[in-house]
């Protein structure tokens, strides 16, 4: 098997900190929470998301097109009793698409399997560099860390006037 040739550049956690800062003072400036992960990718990115059959079967749970336009999430993951694991899932894909352009550019895919094979021949640390990375970045787009403190120290005062 031929092997994917392009390198991911290495981004610090503090990098992508900021980078999710960036992004979201951009695409959801009021900050609420839940942030609206959908709403973002669906409304704002303009990216469809797609159900599919048995993606889980071979392990994944979601996969994002060559040309970065749409989603593709298993349809078990997509009705999951928890909809905290959808939201991750779709947090963690729209991180490739904003770091990885390298990777679907190098890619060679039009449907799932193809983009098992094409997984397949990318080498281990660079598919780890590649994970790490998107699910780093999908946990601050959906936990924002001003937002985090913001809650610990309301929660803490609740709990001093108990």
């Amino acid at each position: 098997m031929k092997m994917a040739s392009f390198s991911v550049e290495f981004k610090s956690n503090e990098q992508l900190r900021r980078f999710a800062e960036g992004y979201l003072a951009e695409k959801h400036p009021s900050g609420d929470l839940p942030i609206p992960i959908e709403e973002i990718i669906d409304l704002r990115e303009r990216l469809d998301i797609v159900q599919i059959e048995d993606l889980s079967v071979g392990g994944y749970d979601a996969f994002t097109s060559k040309d970065r336009k749409t989603i593709y999430v298993d349809k078990n993951l997509y009705y999951h009793p928890n909809p905290n694991r959808l939201r991750f899932t779709l947090a963690h894909e729209l991180s490739h698409i904003l770091l990885h352009g390298c990777v679907y550019e190098a890619a060679v895919y039009d449907d799932a399997d193809g983009w098992r094979e094409f997984l397949r021949s990318i080498q281990d640390y660079q598919l780890k560099k590649l994970e790490h990375q998107a699910y780093t970045l999908a946990g601050y787009l959906l936990v924002p860390v001003s937002n985090l403190s913001k809650e610990y120290t309301e929660m803490v005062s609740e709990v001093a006037e108990l």
